[in-house]
């Protein structure tokens, strides 16, 4: 049985690598034996677990542990043959860390450590997928976005400001400063929803549309309370309204315990596939990774094909 560890050491502000550290500590208390990988940029983390895993087969329960936020577990979910029999399990060590949210995994216990290296509990979750109007295809573990929620993490990406909060360990101060500012600049457009059924479903003022395996996205918010890792659906959260100030409550019931509620401006479709049809190229992302721009985006789940330990 290997064990391989992905390392994402600048995750959270360094937190990735103390981890690491402890972890490397226990297996070597252990004296088990793994390998370790360290990322230095974007799309090494999808790069190697391609080379470790891409038509191979392993039966004998070896695992690929990913130490890092949600944007490395997005690259190693990419990256990885789901075909392979590898399983997938990560310790969280980002800023948002909304697939630990959802499964209920705590970073910061010397246990969780054990059972991730041990491999106690193993997951067969659903993953999405979504389709760009080039053709291509990325996968997503927790959620997909077109719009406000993709404009923002395109805004976080490239700020400076950002970088400087998560310095001073303030980084959901850079995220609510940084959402604000799109809240005023995104435009409330007409969109179409198709749902697996081939029915279409038209908003005027729409804010965004979401995708979720998982409840949560954006460090926290609950846009899709329903969503469930394991029915084979993806619950697809609108947010529409005019005037903007309605959208005041969408950003503050996100934050709240019960997350999102269907009214007069959120929309849920639970379908096992979606498309979504803007008139105007806008952000587009993937688990918080953002893709570009694009008018049209078509997302699917498939069912049970994420084989994971926590």
């Amino acid at each position: 049985m290997a064990r391989y560890f992905i390392v994402n050491p600048k995750s959270g502000s360094g937190h990735g690598q103390k981890i690491w550290d402890r972890t490397e500590e226990y297996l070597k208390s252990i004296h088990a034996e793994y390998e370790v990988y360290f990322t230095s940029g974007k799309g090494d983390a999808e790069q190697k677990v391609r080379e470790l895993t891409e038509g191979k087969h392993f039966t004998d329960g070896s695992s690929l542990i990913v130490i890092g936020g949600d944007g490395t577990t997005n690259e190693a979910v990419n990256g990885l043959d789901l075909d392979s029999g590898m399983l997938l399990g990560f310790i969280p060590g980002g800023s948002g860390n909304d697939l630990s949210r959802s499964l209920g995994v705590e970073n910061k216990t010397l246990d969780h450590t054990i059972s991730m290296t041990e491999g106690k509990r193993i997951l067969e979750l659903d993953v999405g997928v979504m389709t760009l109007p080039d053709g291509r295809k990325r996968r997503f573990a927790v959620s997909a976005g077109i719009s406000f929620d993709a404009a923002t993490c395109e805004h976080l990406d490239r700020s400076r400001f950002k970088k400087l909060c998560a310095n001073l360990g303030a980084a959901t101060l850079s995220y609510g400063i940084i959402g604000v500012i799109e809240y005023l600049k995104t435009k409330l457009l007409p969109c179409t929803v198709t749902d697996d059924g081939g029915k279409e479903h038209s908003f005027e003022h729409t804010f965004f549309v979401s995708a979720h395996v998982h409840p949560f996205e954006g460090g926290g918010f609950k846009f899709a309370p329903a969503a469930k890792w394991n029915d084979g659906k993806l619950e697809v959260c609108v947010a529409h309204a005019s005037p903007r100030i309605k959208l005041i409550p969408v950003i503050l019931g996100g934050k709240g315990e019960k997350g999102l509620l269907k009214g007069e401006t959120v929309e849920f479709f639970s379908t096992t596939r979606a498309k979504v049809s803007f008139p105007e190229e806008l952000f587009v992302h993937t688990d918080g990774e953002v893709l570009g721009k694009f008018r049209s985006i078509e997302t699917e789940c498939l069912k049970g094909k994420l084989r994971m330990i926590i």
